[in-house]
């Protein structure tokens, strides 16, 4: 089933490399490749989370090169192995390729509302209640109650972030 989605496994030490570094390293072996990595990158003022649908995992594809040719990806030093079979390299479907990208954006919280009280469980107000204010794509217009006082402070964040009270 030439043409489908090759598999290749990190090393387990290589986890928490830049999907950056991990993407010109790949195509410095291969040129062209398509590259899919289960995931979706957040950012706040200060720092930069990666969310994984699964960790440990890249998927590649190129239709034009030989199946042999995939086997020189894990001379990638962030590669472990290129998934196989004893007749050669394992593939996986466009159409399971597209179930989990699906997956994935279906992991993002999508059902907030205006108005709405929430708890923030990650960047630099982690551990903080606020109330949503506005929801703009993929980051929510939050009043953040702030500690100590009655002084709230109005920020933009990510809604990988938070979590709805309804749900704690």
């Amino acid at each position: 089933m030439s043409g489908g989605w090759v598999v290749l496994q990190l090393n387990i030490f290589d986890e928490e490399i830049s999907n950056e570094i991990l993407i010109d390293s790949l195509r410095s072996i291969i040129k062209s490749l398509e590259i899919f990595i289960p995931s979706i990158k957040c950012k706040d003022k200060r720092n930069e989370f990666t969310y994984s649908l699964f960790d440990g995992y890249v998927f590649v594809r190129n239709e034009n090169i030989k199946e042999s040719e995939y086997f020189k990806l894990s001379n990638c030093p962030y590669i472990a192995k290129v998934l196989s079979t004893a007749s050669g390299v394992s593939y996986v479907s466009d159409e399971e390729v597209a179930k989990l990208q699906k997956k994935l954006f279906d992991t993002m919280p999508n059902d907030f509302t205006d108005g709405e009280e929430v708890f923030i469980e990650k960047g630099i107000y982690s551990g903080l209640h606020a109330r949503i204010v506005s929801i703009e794509n993929e980051k929510l217009l939050l009043e953040i109650k702030m500690p100590h006082g009655s002084i709230t402070k109005l920020t933009k964040i990510p809604k990988m972030f938070i979590k709805s009270n309804r749900e704690l």
